[in-house]
């Protein structure tokens, strides 16, 4: 039986808990990582190497490579949940 989701993808009842801990993190940390949001663009700071892009069913999005630290953009179509590896970290983010 497939989950009741709404127009983000995420599951009916599960915003109120994303929108907590968004709302009490603006930036998710993993080492010296930081990822963060604006609009339809996830920002990855401080990874070298490539960086993967999820959906919450584990399908690959995109990927980016780069030997530098710089910030690095993905752009996605789409509000909801998104996980970041880099580095051998996985990082649920939100684009909302």
């Amino acid at each position: 039986m497939a989950p009741n989701v709404g127009d983000d993808y995420v599951p009916v009842g599960w915003m109120l808990v994303t929108d907590t801990i968004t709302k009490s993190a603006d930036n998710v940390f993993a080492d010296d990582i930081i990822v963060w949001t604006q609009d339809y663009t996830i920002y990855v700071k401080g990874a070298k190497g490539e960086i993967s892009l999820y959906d919450p069913t584990g399908k690959i999005l995109l990927i980016s490579n780069s030997s530098a630290e710089e910030i690095r953009t993905l752009k996605v179509s789409s509000k909801g949940v998104y996980i970041v590896k880099t580095n051998e970290k996985s990082l649920i983010t939100v684009v909302r």
